[in-house]
């Protein structure tokens, strides 16, 4: 059986069942799990895709996204296709001109490193990919990370899944949340 960094054993939802992940990458019965002990002080994280693991939340208005601190005012304005949480000092933003994934800073402005990215993944599993929903890899990435926003804001939106490469990764997955082996 697989673990995380945690000990607990890696779990996915796929069509609204769990499954565990073996060691060589199959689907297998959910193990059963005691529930994780939180340290004293610790803040709990939400794993729900509008929010980060810094508190900060992804927030829309009129269709666009932008972010807000944990004391709720507003850090970025909403006014990019999508956004990604900071990591490292930098979100990522749909950049249209460059047809590229580009970083901003906690001021919302254009930084000029890291380079901009073809497509970019909030949401990473071994052997899994974005499923495609567009030709252009680009616009696709785009479109999956706003149906990753869309669900996260409104459940009633599909969540967007993760395709298996066809060679260790089978299937697909619902990316209901952040922390996929976390969710509920």
């Amino acid at each position: 059986m697989e673990r995380d960094l945690r000990g607990k054993p890696f779990k996915v939802r796929l069509d609204g069942s769990w499954f565990g992940i073996s060691a060589d990458g199959n689907l297998i019965d959910v193990p059963e799990e005691k529930p994780f002990p939180l340290r004293r002080g610790e803040p709990i994280i939400p794993s729900k895709n509008t929010h980060c693991k810094s508190g900060v939340s992804i927030v829309s208005k009129e269709g666009l996204w932008g972010l807000q601190g944990p004391d709720g005012r507003i850090l970025v304005e909403p006014k990019f296709e999508a956004i990604s949480c900071f990591r490292r000092g930098i979100a990522w933003v749909p950049g249209i001109a460059k047809n590229a994934w580009c970083p901003i800073g906690p001021d919302g402005k254009a930084r000029n490193k890291p380079d901009c990215l073809p497509i970019y993944s909030e949401v990473e599993v071994s052997h899994h990919y974005q499923e495609k929903l567009d030709p252009d890899p680009f616009r696709s990435s785009v479109l999956w990370m706003q149906a990753f926003l869309k669900h996260g804001s409104d459940p009633s939106h599909p969540a967007p899944r993760l395709i298996g490469d066809g060679i260790q990764g089978h299937g697909s997955i619902s990316v209901t949340c952040r922390e996929i082996i976390h969710c509920d």
